[in-house]
């Protein structure tokens, strides 16, 4: 599987890294002093007194590069977002979508736009009308 965390913070690279060592492939976005950080000296994870070292994963300083290397787009990016929520739905599933509001300013132009789209067709997709 292939999984992208976008700022991922404490639990992203938890979550992440638990994936990475289990042999997933996981890239992650973070700021740029955490991304050097985790770069230099990979992840250490720690569960029931056990403690494991992944650097099997990549991981970039914004989120704008961590995508361009996957080769996402924000449109493409919000399609998949979409395509999960009908997935859901279609089992009678719970979609959650979580999106820190510090990625609609400055370098996340881009997907600002792709963003409020992309609430307005979840809106639409919930109220039946998609």
């Amino acid at each position: 599987m292939r999984l992208l965390f976008l700022g991922a913070g404490a639990i992203g690279t938890y979550v992440g890294g638990s994936l990475a060592a289990a042999g997933h492939h996981v890239t992650f976005s973070e700021q740029p002093e955490a991304a050097r950080i985790i770069a230099e000296q990979g992840l250490r994870l720690t569960r029931d007194n056990r403690t494991t070292s992944v650097r099997d994963f990549a991981i970039f300083d914004s989120a704008d590069a961590a995508l361009a290397a996957g080769g996402r787009t924000p449109q493409a990016g919000c399609a998949l977002a979409l395509e999960m929520a009908e997935r859901c739905r279609r089992v009678e599933g719970d979609f959650v979508l979580l999106w820190h509001n510090t990625s609609l300013i400055e370098e996340w132009a881009l997907w600002s736009a792709a963003y409020r789209e992309l609430i307005l067709r979840l809106a639409d997709l919930q109220a039946g009308r998609a």
